[in-house]
């Protein structure tokens, strides 16, 4: 709270882009409630938080180790008028994979998919990552077969994680795909290069 201090005795007013990058900053450093108590410090200055403020905090979630509060983060955006986009989704799945949680992940995924929010490459790096971190390899296949059925691009980290998960099950596929990734001008990355 020191800057809003230094703020005021230089005479400058926080704005949104302020306030959410110390936001990010409490919520990247493990404080998750000083990060809401920010979010709530805005409101009452008369700045309405947006789309960037929900996903810093839902990324915060995931950085706390708070799965509880991800529902909560998701419902306050909703309540306050901010629709979730895909950026907002691919943070809470994120969150949720990263503390474990896989069914509450597919199933926010599902209500994404439902509310007709477009997956993007981002959205299948998380799930397919956090499919191989689960050991849920053919769960992380089936996300790229969808993925290709909706012909999104593969990027440089789903093939990566692809390739980890075809590693795990058939050794022969994880290296087709790596040659396919050469082959489509793709720089693999030093996850692809290790397997």
């Amino acid at each position: 709270m020191e800057v809003f201090l230094l703020m005021r005795q230089n005479h400058c007013k926080p704005n949104l882009v302020t306030y959410n990058a110390l936001i990010d900053a409490y919520g990247s450093n493990g404080l998750l409630t000083e990060a809401v108590e920010i979010l709530h410090k805005m409101e009452q200055n008369g700045v309405q938080p947006n789309i960037v403020s929900m996903c810093t905090l839902l990324a915060a979630c995931g950085h706390c180790g708070q799965k509880v509060k991800i529902k909560s983060v998701l419902s306050a955006a909703e309540l306050r008028g901010i629709k979730l986009n895909t950026a907002a989704y691919n943070s809470a799945i994120g969150s949720y994979l990263s503390l474990g949680d896989y069914e509450k992940a597919l199933s926010l995924y599902r209500a994404m998919r439902t509310k007709k929010v477009k997956s993007e490459p981002v959205t299948y790096n998380v799930l397919i990552s956090g499919c191989c971190k689960k050991s849920k390899y053919g769960e992380a296949l089936t996300f790229l077969d969808e993925m290709m059925d909706l012909k999104i691009p593969l990027s440089k980290e789903v093939y990566s994680s692809v390739i980890c998960a075809y590693s795990k099950q058939n050794w022969k596929k994880a290296s087709a795909l790596f040659l396919e990734m050469e082959a489509d001008d793709v720089q693999p990355d030093s996850i692809a290069c290790s397997l």
